[in-house]
């Protein structure tokens, strides 16, 4: 069943804008509720704390009302509450998850009595910086067509009214779509399957960036999927393959995973990197406790390894339930807060991903025993190799300067390298937070001596000011990795 664009909904716009749109969210919620129908309001925020900030507000308000957030970062089992019939007005305080709901369900079915949206006009949309290879989430105005989206989420059963915190003439400005990703996002697994496809093309008339496309390049041959003259390699056609489930950086990865006897675990790394979920749950209101409780699952040297131990726990629990242990699963990830949708997620993937290296006979599955000394490093060693563009170097404190651009970042908060003050780290994430703060996000401490043989970390490729004279920008970081190419040479 598909009951949108069938009942009217009634828009109105504010007369004048305002820049605090929480406080006038929280006015219309308050006067829709005071002199409007009693069937419940549904309400777009761009974010997780705007949403906790909102909900927060109205429950001070003291209002006859049931007010209940609704976003992807949320236990699952936190989310299932709006499911749940209430004798009350319910308040639901959303993101953008709720804008495309199109059947009637036992999932969707609590839209079934939403006639008024309050919609702030805004979203947090990904970006990526070629340049630096940095991820932003920036807090963007919305398109015309998910503005229209959302109003239609008033209108599902009957008629309905949908109240804009912005003015008719901020409406008309809006793009009529949103950005493509091509233009935003980082495009090498598009280009690697045109490649693969067509072979040579003007990547460009696919609506890439120009920067963007010569980023992508250089990373493609950094990782062998490229030769010099940008034709695609043998490599590059087996991580071009389209069965394979995950981002193709991840096929490297797996062949240095191999290499060091830890192919089986990095397939399981690759599963829970490549969920769109987080899997520790951090809730603002409960942030000291869940960070306690991800203390049980940390490893010393390594981000990477945290998430696998946090997975490998859960599969533990699966298996002890098969057998016949009275747990509650999801209960049990509450309590540890983590996300019973993303270790599903994880779960399918690291099936999807074996299925396909048994099918294709390309990656052996191999693992280096638990309790060997190796265990640890073989893994960090495959990291290293694997994501040989996604390296920094420590500077001073917890800034780290990314290799080989030079830009300065944090380690996240809630890593476990924290303060620990490790040479070099791999990183999963480089991410800019709140507009003003870089951050390293899973990060894993590795060994000089395990890059010195890459392309990326020769002489040649050290970036140098414009005019080609003088030490490499990452002065420090060179010394290092010759060092550390010295020490292997005389060893030898």
């Amino acid at each position: 069943m598909s009951p949108y664009q069938t009942h009217p909904v009634e828009i109105h716009h504010l007369k004048h804008a305002t820049p605090d749109y929480l406080q006038a969210a929280l006015t219309v919620v308050q006067n829709v509720h005071k002199f409007k129908g009693k069937a419940d309001i549904l309400v777009f925020l761009p974010g997780e704390n705007e949403i906790e900030t909102l909900c927060s507000q109205l429950r001070r308000a003291k209002l006859d009302l049931e007010v209940l957030p609704l976003y992807s970062l949320m236990a699952s089992k936190e989310q299932k509450r709006v499911f749940q019939p209430s004798s009350k007005r319910r308040c639901i305080v959303t993101t953008t998850m709720a804008e495309n709901f199109t059947t009637v369900d036992k999932e969707t079915r609590w839209i079934s009595n939403v006639k008024y949206v309050v919609d702030s006009g805004l979203r947090r949309l990904s970006y990526q910086n070629p340049r630096t290879r940095m991820d932003m989430l920036l807090l963007t105005p919305v398109s015309k067509q998910q503005a229209q989206q959302r109003a239609k989420r008033a209108g599902a059963f009957g008629p309905g009214e949908c109240y804009r915190l912005y003015t008719k003439k901020c409406y008309k400005e809006l793009a009529e779509d949103a950005l493509p990703d091509m233009l935003r996002l980082d495009i090498t697994d598009e280009i690697l399957y045109l490649k693969n496809e067509e072979g040579s093309v003007d990547l460009t008339e696919y609506g890439a960036g120009p920067e963007n496309v010569l980023r992508a390049l250089g990373d493609l041959n950094d990782w062998g999927y490229l030769d010099d003259q940008g034709d695609i390699t043998r490599l590059g056609r087996d991580a071009a393959s389209q069965e394979f489930p995950v981002h193709p950086v991840w096929y490297r990865v797996l062949l240095e995973a191999a290499k060091c006897d830890c192919s089986v675990e990095m397939v399981s790394i690759a599963a829970l990197l490549s969920t769109r979920r987080t899997v520790f749950l951090r809730p603002y209101a409960h942030r000291h406790v869940a960070d306690l409780a991800r203390q049980q699952f940390g490893h010393a040297l390594s981000d990477h390894m945290s998430l696998l131990n946090a997975f490998y726990a859960y599969c533990g629990l699966l298996k002890e339930v098969e057998a016949g242990l009275d747990v509650d699963v999801e209960e049990w990830c509450t309590d540890h807060f983590l996300s019973h949708a993303a270790l599903e997620d994880a779960l399918e993937i690291e099936g999807k991903i074996r299925d396909f290296l048994r099918e294709h006979r390309l990656i052996k599955a191999i693992s280096t025993p638990f309790r060997s000394p190796q265990y640890d490093t073989n893994i960090r060693k495959a990291l290293a190799r694997g994501f040989c563009t996604q390296t920094a170097f420590h500077e001073a404190g917890d800034v780290y300067r990314t290799v080989h651009r030079g830009d300065h970042a944090l380690l996240s908060r809630t890593s476990a390298l924290l303060d620990k003050n490790h040479q070099w780290v791999v990183y999963h994430r480089f991410h800019l937070v709140a507009h003003c703060r870089q951050y390293l996000e899973v990060v894993t401490a590795i060994k000089p001596e395990w890059l010195v043989d890459l392309p990326c970390f020769q002489d040649e490729r050290w970036a140098r000011p414009r005019d080609g004279s003088g030490d490499a920008i990452q002065a420090v970081a060179k010394a290092s990795i010759d060092e550390a190419r010295e020490r292997m040479q005389q060893s030898d």
